[in-house]
């Protein structure tokens, strides 16, 4: 499992379109939101997942850049580990 945050510039008046994209993608959630500004968090089964999904948020229409600001990665058994033990 690859966790990551994502900064998301955008142009204001796109805004409520970025939103209703990034809704409807299942691996994605809105966690705060200014004027222009988003701050996502994606799911992925790898780093190379994480970088399409990357590329596919920075492709929606008014979106100026989307940048990764943190990111987690653990395998599977390490996720079941973790979660066992709460």
């Amino acid at each position: 499992m690859h966790l990551s945050a994502l900064f998301v510039a955008c142009e204001p008046s796109a805004q409520p379109m970025i939103k209703q994209s990034l809704d409807s993608m299942s691996w994605a959630e809105i966690q705060l939101e200014e004027s222009g500004k988003l701050i996502v968090t994606i799911e992925a089964e790898n780093e190379t997942q994480a970088g399409h999904r990357v590329q596919e948020i920075e492709e929606i229409g008014g979106v100026i850049a989307a940048q990764v600001t943190a990111f987690h990665s653990s395998t599977n058994e390490e996720f079941l580990s973790q979660k066992e033990e709460l």
